[in-house]
């Protein structure tokens, strides 16, 4: 039996370095710079302080939020993945209301996306998002004005929350749907999902081949080598493990940027090339 142990164990290292390798191609996402972080450096200071009036307009009269990122690809991530997890990190919007707005520009991808929270798709469905890209943000950015596309977008999405205020950004808030969560689910998160079921049903099958040797497996456990499913601890009935492979979310790194309510989205908006 002791090759089933050494193939066992071997198994076992090598869906660790797998694990490891999948924990780190997780994406990078960065630490917000405030509710505009121009990591592609397209909006000059100008650009900026009228977004930056924008979105604390919609902040003070209707609690939505608003964060702008460009950054210059998302690769190898697609956009919709890596804006999901910005989203899911910077936790945008109002805990409770998830009313919370994305715009990523990834410059150098020429691809753009705008996701919504829980409590914004009512007033921002996805075809209205999809309208407002088309009509104020593309033309733009295919003519090379990435600040003017960036603005105009911005102010035609602050139009339609200021347009419904305090009680429209909050409608339905307690209505999740997982539609969209499940289309741009993190790669990486279902990578180490499948080593865990690879890691049960490995564990299973030595377990059935292990019954014909009840004998030598009591014995095993009388000279106390006894190791059982291998992500088990000796003798123990319940996983010892603690802890997640994944990062999680919330809170944010030192700076003066306090950081963002606590929100949450499905994944909903709409996005493109241009």
């Amino acid at each position: 039996m002791d090759w089933r142990r050494s193939l066992g164990l071997g198994v076992w290292l090598t869906l660790v370095a797998l694990s490891a390798l999948a924990s780190a191609a997780a994406l990078d996402v960065p630490s917000p710079a405030g509710p505009v972080t121009d990591l592609a450096g397209v909006l000059d200071g100008g650009a900026r302080q009228r977004l930056l009036q924008m979105i604390e307009e919609v902040r003070e009269r209707t609690t939505a939020e608003i964060a702008v990122l460009t950054v210059p690809s998302t690769a190898p991530a697609t956009i919709e993945e890596y804006s999901v997890s910005v989203f899911d990190r910077w936790k945008i919007g109002k805990r409770g209301q998830d009313n919370g707005l994305l715009f990523l520009v990834a410059v150098r991808d020429r691809r753009l996306r705008i996701t919504t929270g829980y409590g914004l798709e009512a007033l921002l469905p996805d075809g209205k998002v999809g309208e407002i890209r088309d009509r104020e943000i593309v033309p733009s950015f295919r003519a090379g004005q990435y600040a003017e596309g960036i603005l105009r977008g911005t102010e035609a999405l602050a139009r339609v929350i200021l347009a419904q205020g305090q009680e429209g950004t909050q409608r339905h808030p307690a209505t999740r749907p997982a539609r969209h969560r499940s289309r741009y689910w993190s790669g990486s998160t279902g990578i180490l999902l499948g080593l865990f079921i690879l890691l049960i049903l490995f564990s299973a099958g030595l377990s059935a081949m292990d019954r014909p040797s009840a004998a030598w497996t009591r014995a095993r456990r009388r000279r106390g080598g006894s190791w059982g499913p291998f992500w088990f601890g000796t003798g123990s009935g319940g996983w010892s493990g603690g802890g997640s492979s994944g990062w999680s979310g919330g809170g944010f790194s030192s700076g003066s940027f306090g950081g963002f309510g606590g929100g949450s989205t499905g994944g909903g908006g709409a996005g493109g090339s241009w």
